[in-house]
């Protein structure tokens, strides 16, 4: 019962889960693609620098002392208070080290870089004022309220980022609207919940936390420097016009596939946590989740590569001509890749919280002793080292994974058999639409084909594989 009712709540959450997934990486695009036209490829490369410094130090000041108020069904009011002053002490020092550490540099070429990462900076204590009030959300599945605070700050894109940047300032105008939305989501985040810390610390009780919050961190870390390795070596190598080619094309592919895999990906750690924790439910959740994130992954792979030489030029000017080709190098990895991620929510409710880290740690090593002798053959070949990094990521984790549940790795490689046979069949449908006409679409047109495309991957399900059909229609009536 307890399987169903979790199951149940999870499929209810996705709703909301996929609204907020989709809302904003719908719009968020459309502003960016306003707004390449507007800026230049530096200064993508400069917030793109700035994003995964800032990111890296939220991981290391979290502590993964979210995940542990998740994974608690029942928690202290005076824990939660130690948790948030925590970290609000933790924000504040590392605020701190980079306004001076950056203040004694005196390097002339990267002053704009420098004074945007000190301005920058307020973002990592903005981001710990309502760390609790998140996973609280979270660990009662309230997604709904999630949804309508997450929408909130993209209104600072259309009142701050939009007119600053037609005002000519600029890398500035996506600095202060990145403080704007931060500081909004605490304002919302703080009036939506009712949960107030009090003055409480005791050292006692933030060392019980962390013993589950190392490694946890530690994971997500090593999966924070694994995901933006590339980015600071390109920006290490590459001029910012590079890194502001290549972290555009990355983050396109990350709006979408976030899109997608998102409500599964934000529902599954609190739902999971909720059901009987035996190694084989857990083995059949893993089964049954990933058959459905490959359903939607592998599609888009195959679509995104034929349709973004299309696209891509009818948005952006000439000074991103690289873009489709970076595109379609680079989402045979995403899709690879992310199809295989839940194991890691698995293997933190199995009290293993180390494996997935740890396992991690080959996919941070091989690029790092790759990226610096390919890279001297440009950007395309750096892009291929990455994809192959990716195939490598699946096949590690896959194995472990493997052990660990206990399942033949071969039949887990039969569930993406479907998705590749609908998906060349729709592949093969959209190349002929394309090559027996002449006609220049437009971008309405463009997105008339990829509907098109999308039924014809439904279909053929329809026709070739009828159960995984039903199984899905079966839980999208549920998630309505």
């Amino acid at each position: 019962m307890a399987m169903i009712s979790a199951r149940e709540k999870g499929l209810a959450a996705i709703k909301w889960t996929s609204l907020g997934a989709v809302l904003p990486k719908l719009t968020t695009p459309i502003f960016t693609m306003w707004l390449v036209n507007i800026l230049d490829p530096e200064d993508f490369g400069i917030m793109s620098l700035v994003g995964a410094i800032v990111g890296f130090i939220n991981l290391i000041q979290n502590l993964g002392l979210g995940e542990y108020i998740i994974k608690e069904q029942k928690i202290a009011q005076n824990t939660l208070s130690v948790i948030f002053w925590a970290n609000i002490i933790l924000a504040v020092l590392f605020c701190l080290i980079i306004i001076i550490s950056l203040s004694i540099y005196s390097g002339d070429e990267e002053t704009n870089f420098i004074n945007v990462m000190q301005v920058s900076s307020i973002l990592i204590f903005g981001n710990s004022l309502y760390l609790v009030h998140n996973s609280l959300l979270q660990q009662k599945l309230k997604f709904k309220k999630l949804f309508f605070i997450q929408i909130i700050p993209i209104f600072s894109m259309v009142l701050c980022v939009i007119p600053l940047a037609y005002l000519n300032y600029g890398v500035w105008s996506l600095v202060v609207g990145q403080i704007l939305s931060t500081f909004l989501n605490v304002l919302f985040y703080w009036n939506n919940i009712a949960w107030r810390p009090s003055f409480y610390f005791v050292w006692k009780e933030f060392w019980i936390v962390m013993r589950f919050g190392k490694w946890v961190t530690l994971e997500k870390m090593i999966e924070f420097i694994y995901s933006n390795v590339d980015i600071v070596v390109i920006g290490l190598i590459f001029d910012l016009k590079t890194v502001g080619l290549y972290s555009t094309a990355k983050y396109m592919l990350t709006l979408v596939y976030t899109a997608v895999n998102g409500p599964v990906g934000a529902i599954s750690y609190p739902m999971l946590g909720s059901t009987i924790l035996t190694r084989e439910n857990l083995k059949k959740a893993f089964l049954s989740i990933t058959s459905r994130i490959i359903a939607f992954n592998i599609p888009l792979m195959f679509g995104i590569a034929m349709t973004a030489p299309m696209i891509i030029p009818l948005i952006f000017n000439p000074k991103w001509e690289q873009l489709p080709i970076l595109i379609l190098i680079l989402v045979i990895g995403e899709a690879v890749s992310r199809s295989l991620w839940v194991q890691r929510d698995i293997y933190k409710l199995l009290n293993l919280p180390e494996v997935y880290g740890k396992n991690l740690l080959i996919n941070i090593i091989l690029p790092l002793s790759l990226y610096p002798i390919f890279s001297k053959y440009g950007l395309i070949a750096f892009c291929i080292i990455k994809v192959s990094n990716d195939f490598v990521y699946f096949f590690w984790q896959l194995i472990v994974a493997s052990k660990i549940l206990r399942f033949r790795v071969s039949s887990f490689l039969e569930l993406f058999y479907p998705s590749i046979i609908c998906s060349m069949i729709m592949s093969t449908s959209l190349y002929l639409l394309l090559c027996t006409t002449e006609y220049q679409f437009n971008l309405f047109e463009c997105l008339v084909v990829i509907l098109i495309s999308g039924i014809i991957y439904i279909l053929s399900f329809r026709v070739f594989y009828n159960s995984i059909y039903e199984m899905f229609k079966s839980d999208f009536k549920k998630i309505l």
